[in-house]
């Protein structure tokens, strides 16, 4: 997942509570969220899993409807839809997207058991192959530098070839604030949250503080070395992580069902996206989380799969997909939208 970080960042003000701005119940009017463009099928369920963005005229946003791979471009003042080189078959998945630039794209998902990745150059699409591997969580520095989560391994790219190492965590977000500072986050064997790091010499996994059970983590940012957050879920409460350079400290919130995504707001602080039934995004700045709400019309609730901050604005681009409030409604909507940045 792309998670790519700007601006002035975050000081470390992870402690053991944060107050948490606004009554209880309510959500901020502010900056408000919309709904810029939605991905329907009239026969199938569609979802958008994963956004990534370089530039203000560089983002993309990718899922697929059970069948057909999806992948949408925006190009400045709107997404359209791009064509994948990647076979459309039921049982497609298209879960993950990262770029270092407009011509250094990649894209990553699964036919069956079978991992499917491909990378778009600026003039055409390569396809990789992986050995059967799912990426669930990738890094793009750049054509020679490419970092990947599947399943317990971490992979490497160099430009040429692949190498994938064992790391001890089901990886479900990779971060790096450089090619000697690589972050894999997710799942121990168990059901405890765990993270591992690549030091430019060998991945160690790291010591985390006491969590709740049971707990993950879903996504994870990198600004430096010495400033990395870690989001998900412990005991049905979002799981907020910090380091500082020397340790992990866990902050604790005492609202939301626990966090699925997280991205840089632009000017030193965080967006994070809790839950599909709680539909809100938490704004972090100034030792403060505020919820604000996501765009949900009546009787359909957004579930947020992915956030990404814009390079050097405030912007925010998210992707994700609307459920209908009807159990017996299968027929899922991809959505993309932002906020006012």
């Amino acid at each position: 997942m792309n998670r790519r970080m700007t601006g002035r960042t975050i000081g470390a003000a992870a402690g053991l509570a944060v107050m948490v701005a606004g009554a209880p119940g309510a959500l901020a009017a502010a900056p408000s969220w919309r709904v810029v463009k939605e991905v329907r099928d009239p026969a199938r369920a569609v979802a958008l899993r994963d956004v990534a963005a370089v530039g203000p005229r560089a983002a993309w946003a990718v899922g697929d409807d059970g069948r057909t791979p999806l992948l949408q471009r925006f190009n400045g003042s709107t997404w359209v839809k791009v064509a994948v080189p990647l076979r459309a078959a039921d049982g497609t998945y298209l879960g993950t997207v990262d770029a270092s630039s407009a011509s250094d794209l990649w894209i990553f998902g699964r036919y069956g058991g079978h991992g499917l990745a491909a990378r778009w150059d600026g003039a055409r699409w390569r396809s990789h192959d992986l050995g059967g591997r799912t990426v669930t969580g990738a890094k793009v520095l750049g054509p020679r530098d490419v970092w990947v989560g599947a399943g317990t391994s971490a992979g490497h790219y160099d430009g040429r070839t692949w190498k994938f190492s064992g790391v001890g965590v089901t990886v479900r977000s990779v971060a790096a604030s450089n090619t000697k500072d690589v972050w894999f986050a997710g799942q121990n064997g168990g059901s405890g949250a765990a993270i591992a790091h690549w030091d430019g010499k060998r991945y160690r996994r790291q010591s985390l503080p006491s969590i709740p059970a049971p707990s993950q983590l879903r996504d994870i940012v990198a600004f430096r070395p010495n400033n990395v957050w870690a989001v998900g879920s412990a005991n049905g409460r979002p799981l907020i992580l910090h380091w500082d350079g020397r340790k992990w400290s866990r902050t604790v919130l005492p609202r939301g069902d626990g966090f699925v995504a997280v991205t840089a707001d632009g000017r030193g602080g965080l967006w994070a996206a809790d839950s599909v039934w709680a539909g809100a995004v938490y704004h972090y700045a100034g030792g403060r989380w505020t919820p604000t709400a996501l765009p949900n019309p009546p009787s359909r609730f957004l579930s947020v799969g992915a956030l990404a901050n814009v390079r050097g604005t405030t912007r925010v681009w998210g992707a994700g997909t609307y459920l209908d409030e009807d159990p017996s409604n299968s027929l899922t909507t991809g959505a993309i939208f932002t906020n006012r940045g």
